[in-house]
């Protein structure tokens, strides 16, 4: 499911605008939904480009981690199914 700039800016720990500028500079691909007014970016196509931030490691570092619940399962389903089909090359 894409997700927007302020969406996709949080799972790797980076600021929107930085994401924006990649989406520009053509490094990151992203989608322009007009009838919302945003930037949707497909998590594969974020990940290829900034890995996700890891929510145990800035918890094992004393930061409050602002990954949890439902997302961070996706985030793993996503990884599992990357190296997956990274095997299967």
């Amino acid at each position: 499911m894409p997700q927007t700039l302020g969406e996709a800016a949080k799972v790797v720990g980076k600021n929107r605008t930085t994401l924006l500028r990649a989406v520009k500079a053509g490094k990151l691909s992203a989608t322009y939904d007009e009838a919302a007014g945003s930037w949707l970016i497909e998590p594969a196509e974020l990940f290829r480009v900034y890995p996700p931030i890891d929510a145990g490691a800035s918890s094992a570092q004393g930061g409050a981690s602002t990954r949890s619940g439902p997302a961070s399962g996706d985030v793993r389903e996503l990884r599992a199914r990357l190296e997956a089909t990274e095997a299967a090359q």
